[in-house]
């Protein structure tokens, strides 16, 4: 993910404007935020935005699922982070102790839980994810 930044040509108008434009999408940053999750998923989620891609952290629990079927847990507000490029991303997290689970964020903001090794009533944590 990059900044969304506008090309000025030499000496147009509005080339000021447009250069604080880029200054201001460079240095955006949303803060942190919180995400509604989506059943069957229960926890705390929170989500950050600057041009250096989308941060995470907080926990789910995964209530009620199933490996046989990706749900989808959250969307992120696409209007508040950097435009992504080329694939969904994928990515892996802890889930206990000693156990794993995989998460995708797609192109349109779906946050979804693909698969996870433990029971579902063990938290999977999102903390210190960094996807870009």
């Amino acid at each position: 993910m990059s900044a969304d930044l506008t090309k000025i040509e030499p000496r147009s108008t509005g080339w000021d404007t447009q250069i604080n434009d880029n200054f201001d999408a460079l240095n955006s940053d949303t803060g942190w935020l919180p995400l509604t999750l989506l059943a069957p998923a229960t926890g705390r989620l929170l989500y950050r935005a600057t041009p250096n891609g989308v941060f995470l952290k907080g926990f789910i629990t995964p209530v009620d699922f199933s490996n046989a079927q990706p749900v989808k847990i959250s969307s992120i507000p696409m209007t508040t982070v950097p435009k992504p490029t080329g694939d969904d991303r994928a990515f892996a997290l802890a889930q206990g102790p000693s156990n794993f689970a995989i998460s995708t964020l797609t192109q349109e903001g779906e946050l979804w839980l693909v698969s996870i090794s433990g029971d579902n009533s063990i938290a999977v944590h999102f903390d210190g994810v960094t996807i870009n």
